[in-house]
Parts: C-alpha cells; structure tokens; sequence
C-alpha cells in the first residue's frame, strides 16, 4: 500500500505516528520508518517512496537544522551519475513533521548491501588482499578523479562510509558526502595533519590530495578489518602522526601486504608536495612501480616551550595545544 501525505500526528501521546511528508511533489518520506542503518554523523535516515515508481528503493537523509549542508555539491551530482559513488536522487527542504520545522532532504539510491564494514566484521563478506584493487581501490580513485574533474573533493571518504550498492555485494560505493560541511564529519584519523589540526566547521573543501590521504586510511582499515590506533585519544594520536609520522603510526606494527606498501606510503604522505597524486595511483593500478618519496618528521626543538605545565618541542604539537586553551594561549601571544 501507497503513503499519502497528510503531515498529521496520530495517536494518544504514546507511539505517536507522524504521516509522511512530501518532498518536490514527487517523494514520500515516512517519519515511522527510520533506517539506521544509513545514518550520518549529522543526518538521520528515513524510508522514501517514489509516486512514480513505487518498486524503487531509496533513502533519504535528514539533515540537522543550522547545520550548512554542501548545496553546491548536491546541485553537481543530482542525477550525475559516478561509477564508485553513492548516487544521489534529489534534495531540498520541507517542511518535517517530527522537528517542527523546515529542513533539508536528501534521497539516495539504497545500497541493498548495506555497510562494507558491517559486512566484513560479521563475516558475510570478504576482501582480501588481491581484491581490494579491483574491487575498490580502482573504483574509489577514479570517483574520487571524476569528481575532482567536476571541482568537487568528496571529504568523507572513511571506512565506516563505504556501502555495498548491490544486494549480491559486489558493487562498493564512497557513501554521502553532502549532509555537513566538508570535512565536519571525519574523525580526525581520515584528515591531514594540518586538517586535523582546523576546528571541524573550519576544515575547508581541501582538494583531491585530501580525499586520496583519506582512502590511504580507510584501505588501512579494511586490510586489517579493524582501526590500528583504536583507544588512543585524539591527542596521542596526533603526537604520534606528529613525531612519527602517519604512515608509520598507522602500519608500523601492523602486517601491511608487500604490493600494498608502496601505494600506501605514497597516499599517506605528510607532505602535500610528496603525496600521491591521482597520475602516480593511476600509474600503480596500471603496474608502474614507483618509490615514494618519504619526507623528513616535523622539526624539533632543542629546547622545550613550557604552555599550561607541559613541554613541547614541536611546533605543531604547540599550535595544537594552544588552539585547545586559547585563553592562555591569547596571554602568551
């Protein structure tokens, strides 16, 4: 059976049922049917329907109220078709009947698959070492060059954003980057050093050097099904990419595949200048080796610069820890 549109709350004050509300004339999203299975960090999923075509499967998103989601990027791949990337249907706002208020929508293709993740750690699937190129790493590059050739950087690119597009889980899609601003919603593993360091709302559309660092820590993570720095605080885990470099922090004590080595020492480079380009990834997916250039770690000082009761010797492990206690960081300034 069809939903009708009618935005009226039913019920007697428990289990209240909310009707569907209309977006653009033509999809139906249904409040009493949430699926938090696709979630955002900053955006809550809902069943659609199509009155044009009732047997296709979507999903919309929700996004937070005062929250700017990327609209310029959603006016770019509406109906622009990626091989890799999560296909978005429509967008807009509407009035929503749980919150009281207009907010923006967004509708996706349902990705019959579900989470990749969630796939690999309840062992319903697998992707091992000769099938990560092929099945995702080739796809993944060249949706993140297609998109780059449309001035748009994806800057959600995480392990935990990967979806299988089909039921038979064959197809991997990069998920939704449009909900937040870009970079909002990445833990600070999938950023830059210097992105890390930015106030999430502050961290910018960045460019496609950005987006390849962040598929050289999900590749990471799918390889050992598993986040290699899990229970670290942010602020060790900076130190550490810091004083050692992110590479050697993410895959020093792990047991990263010998033909992997080298397209991930070039991806998750420090240095924009040395980091792989989408040329040098084509190249290695084409079986043209390559030596990535490991740059020097950050400078450090001889002598420690003493801020709120710790020693610090790097400058950027200084600015980090001012842009935490700015007060006292304003006096010493």
């Amino acid at each position: 059976m069809g939903l009708s549109p009618n935005n009226a709350v039913t019920g007697d004050g428990e289990g209240l049922h909310l009707g569907p509300a209309l977006l653009r004339e033509h999809f139906l999203i249904n409040p009493d049917a949430p699926l938090e299975e696709y979630d955002s960090p900053s955006a809550k999923a809902y069943a659609v329907e199509d009155r044009r075509d009732l047997g296709r499967a979507l999903f919309a998103l929700i996004c937070t109220p005062g929250l700017p989601p990327r609209t310029d990027v959603m006016a770019v791949l509406k109906d622009d078709f990626i091989a890799g990337l999560l296909p978005l249907v429509e967008w807009g706002t509407f009035f929503w009947p749980p919150l009281g208020q207009t907010c923006m929508a967004i509708v996706f293709e349902r990705p019959l698959g579900g989470r990749v993740l969630t796939a690999l750690a309840e062992g319903e699937t697998s992707l091992n070492q000769y099938e990560i190129q092929s099945r995702f790493i080739e796809l993944a590059s060249a949706a993140i060059s297609e998109l780059s050739n449309r001035s748009v950087q994806h800057r959600a690119i995480r392990s935990i954003n990967l979806f299988y597009l089909d039921e038979k889980r064959t197809k991997i899609v990069l998920g939704e980057c449009v909900s937040a601003p870009a970079g909002f919603d990445q833990p600070i593993a999938f950023e830059t050093i210097e992105k890390a360091m930015s106030d999430p709302g502050g961290r910018g559309e960045g460019d496609i050097s950005e987006d390849i660092f962040a598929l050289g820590v999900t590749i990471v993570h799918l390889l050992l099904k598993k986040d290699p720095i899990a229970g670290m605080s942010d602020v060790q885990h900076f130190t550490a990419r810091v004083e050692h470099g992110t590479y050697a922090t993410l895959c020093g004590k792990a047991r990263i595949p010998m033909p992997l080595i080298e397209p991930l020492r070039g991806m998750l480079s420090d240095s924009s200048l040395e980091r792989w380009g989408p040329e040098q990834l084509s190249l290695w997916i084409d079986g043209k080796r390559q030596t990535p250039m490991q740059k020097g770690l950050s400078p450090i000082a001889k002598e420690p610069f003493r801020f709120t009761g710790k020693a610090y010797l790097s400058p950027r492990m200084l600015a980090w820890a001012f842009s935490k206690n700015t007060p006292e960081a304003v006096k010493i300034i």
